[in-house]
């Protein structure tokens, strides 16, 4: 789910409208039975029953589970007012079908061991407790499922006049383009910062960094073409043995890695082989506590898909050894190409992918080094804290 997009409150909508089906049948099934004519209380009654109510409060409770969490982001999705409305009356209606659907359960043991033998009777407090088991949840479902269509349909004829106001051919709105696509869900990465994991308050957040910013780039860019040679000769006696990175959720055959530094861990038989672009890494601070730092392979073709890394404290570098162009990066919607013997520097924290479309594969100094925005006191207190990777 995109966050503030439209495509966030379509989500929502999509789940109130399943949820108000899915009840207003369960109620339907449920009238059905208990107002069947010349029925009595026997054992496929007793079993339709209890399969109504145990579909009511397992329903309940799965919307419940969900609901809480939902309510987090409606806000953001939705409206200021809409979180209030899901925890006022959706979330209350709710508790009040898990406290009913219980009793449901409860009157149809009696009606089993025999304590509540009356059919009319039977029928007509099941009736009562079905209504208020499905009635307040499927009424208030109902309500917000309207509210999220007005909202939602509001939000996409905003986006779609939005859209015609700007162009990709326009550079000077280039980031205004790329926001706008994110919002109408027409981007494949979207355009704000939304980190899995641990996240640094303050530190300056932006998708793309420049290479001036970083004194420390002049020492890549003067050993570019020892690097070229290195990573020639390295990844030509290795070709056949490197390995195949591994990122949880995009697994792709097409990426390929040659590793210096993983997870804070150098790799020394490969740093000696390659001399100067170990001593163009270790010239980065924070050396070596590094995410990573390896020569990176895309192949022919290779798509690395839509992702985004677990913290905004680092930043990645791509510093280009073999670029065969037809290829891009995109970080927040905004794409650059790679440039051999240049870089490019972006934060990960932001959805990102890359595409090499070319019959060649494209081949990168990749490193995710300390952002440079922590203080000294903050890299000490990140390097021995137990943070996840």
């Amino acid at each position: 789910m995109q966050l503030y997009s439209a495509n966030g409150t379509k989500a929502v909508l999509r789940v109130l409208v399943s949820q108000t089906v899915i009840l207003l049948a369960l109620a339907l099934v449920g009238l059905t039975e208990f107002w069947a004519v010349s029925k009595a209380i026997d054992k496929t009654y007793i079993q339709t029953s209890g399969l109504i109510f145990f579909g009511a409060f397992f329903a309940a409770i799965l919307m419940l589970g969900a609901w809480n969490i939902i309510a987090e982001i409606a806000e953001g999705v939705w409206s200021i007012r809409a979180e209030a409305r899901v925890r006022s009356w959706l979330l209350a209606s709710i508790r009040l079908s898990l406290a009913a659907s219980a009793v449901g359960l409860a009157l149809v043991i009696a009606e089993a061991i025999g304590v509540l033998s009356s059919f009319a009777a039977g029928r007509a407090f099941s009736t009562l407790v079905l209504m208020v088991s499905i009635g307040p949840p499927l009424v208030a479902s109902a309500l917000l499922a309207a509210g999220a269509y007005k909202h939602h349909s509001g939000q996409t004829r905003n986006n779609a006049l939005l859209l015609e106001s700007v162009t990709d051919a326009d550079a000077a709105l280039s980031r205004i383009n790329a926001s706008v696509r994110s919002n109408n869900g027409a981007s494949q990465t979207a355009a704000r910062p939304h980190p899995k994991g641990f996240y640094v308050a303050g530190l300056m957040s932006k998708p793309w960094h420049e290479s001036d910013e970083f004194p420390w780039m002049k020492n890549f860019e003067a050993a570019s073409a020892q690097i070229l040679a290195e990573a020639k000769q390295a990844l030509g006696e290795n070709f056949e043995k490197l390995e195949r990175y591994h990122y949880p959720g995009i697994d792709t055959n097409s990426w390929k890695i040659y590793s210096f530094v993983a997870d804070r861990k150098e790799k020394p038989e490969h740093l000696s082989a390659c001399p100067a672009t170990a001593a163009a890494l270790r010239s980065i601070p924070g050396y070596p506590f590094f995410r990573d730092a390896m020569f990176s392979i895309l192949e022919p073709g290779g798509v690395i898909r839509p992702h985004r890394d677990h913290s905004n404290l680092f930043l990645t570098m791509h510093f280009g050894i073999r670029i065969p162009g037809d290829g891009f990066l995109e970080v927040a919607g905004l794409r650059r190409p790679w440039i051999e013997g240049g870089s490019l520097i972006f934060d990960s924290s932001y959805e990102h992918q890359a595409v090499n479309a070319s019959k060649e594969p494209r081949v990168v100094l990749l490193v995710d080094f300390l952002h440079p925005g922590l203080t000294e006191a903050e890299r000490r207190w990140i390097v021995d804290a137990p943070l996840w990777r």
